[in-house]
């Protein structure tokens, strides 16, 4: 398996005079079998594609201030349940096509860090079932049964925007994105337009340096199960807290780099209700100096709850935020920033 990263110096041009980046086939995103056929047989090497980029400098939207300015009401944010229509504005629900199935699916959950990019786990992004690949992120919705395309004035409708992807990146080491201990499971993903900002989409802050977490803690929201076990369709929040990795560690029995994977634990009713969380790509929140933060992004978790415990492993975002930002500049990413806080 080639690594996305080896292939970002690869600029190349489309059919129709288009920048682009060469390659592979399923690296790519497209709206339609034109753009494909499009990308076909210009200066890539044999077994690549010319995957095309919109060009940044278009359609470049004024920033606004991103909600973790501003300080917030840390109850709404301790909570076990249903979340309120925009308490959560950066979180959005991405999209996947099943060409075997012909149809549209939400898998993951994501994270909106800028006008441009998404944050979510690679297991997101790469290594998906045969035929299905992800087509597009779903943002400002807060029930994703409701179709709000024509209905943003209703009561469970925001200002939604579906956004198709342009490309996809994860940090690739040895071949792989991860061993058997998934680490470096995070990835980002670059959409084709930007993202107009509004109440109910708004990105999130991330932290600049490393904080000492301890027993702290924190809050994850997810498009998940409910106790009943069918699949939630409206935003939920569960409160967890940050514990020493050495559990995750006795309890999966594998490894775990410390410096950039923490363990997360999860008080249940019934050990029953261990799966009733289906946390794919969903970001842990912590507050600091009472402003919310993106601090980790779940990777795996307990499928089998012992003393009413569920144990999960989330990746940390602060270590992988200088190689997101040098990926981005790669690309030509330039005029939307993510925002980070040194608190």
């Amino acid at each position: 398996i080639q690594s996305s990263s080896e292939q970002l110096f690869f600029p190349c041009t489309t059919s129709i005079n288009s920048k682009g980046l060469c390659l592979k086939p399923d690296e790519c995103y497209f709206d339609d079998e034109l753009t494909f056929s499009q990308s076909r047989g210009f200066d890539c090497p044999e077994s690549f594609i010319c995957c095309p980029l919109i060009n940044p400098q278009v359609e470049v939207e004024s920033r606004q201030d991103t909600s973790c300015i501003d300080k917030i009401n840390v109850e709404e944010y301790s909570s076990d349940g249903s979340v309120q229509r925009n308490q959560y504005p950066w979180i959005v629900a991405l999209k996947y096509y099943n060409n075997i199935k012909k149809k549209y699916f939400y898998g993951c959950s994501g994270t909106l860090i800028s006008s441009k990019l998404v944050l979510t786990a690679a297991h997101c992004i790469t290594g998906l079932e045969i035929g299905v690949r992800l087509s597009s992120v779903y943002l400002g919705a807060h029930n994703l049964r409701i179709n709000c395309t024509n209905q943003n004035e209703s009561n469970e409708c925001g200002k939604v925007q579906n956004l198709s992807v342009s490309y996809a990146w994860y940090p690739n080491e040895d071949g792989i994105f991860y061993t058997k201990n998934k680490s470096n499971d995070i990835g980002f993903i670059i959409l084709k337009k930007f993202v107009k900002f509004n109440e109910f989409i708004i990105p999130i802050c991330m932290l600049g340096v490393p904080i000492e977490t301890g027993l702290m803690e924190a809050v994850t929201v997810f498009y998940g199960k409910l106790k009943n076990k069918r699949k939630s369709n409206s935003l939920q929040q569960i409160g967890v807290k940050i514990v020493s990795n050495d559990l995750c560690k006795r309890s999966f029995d594998t490894h775990l780099d410390d410096d950039k994977q923490i363990c997360v634990k999860k008080e249940v009713v019934h050990d029953k209700d261990c799966n009733n969380f289906n946390l794919a790509g969903s970001p842990l929140h912590i507050v600091r100096d009472g402003r919310i933060f993106a601090h980790a992004i779940f990777s795996y978790g307990s499928t089998i709850c012992e003393n009413n415990v569920k144990l999960m492993v989330f990746t940390l975002i602060q270590p992988y935020i200088a190689l997101m930002q040098e990926k981005t500049k790669d690309l030509g990413v330039y005029d939307f920033p993510m925002t980070v806080l040194d608190v």
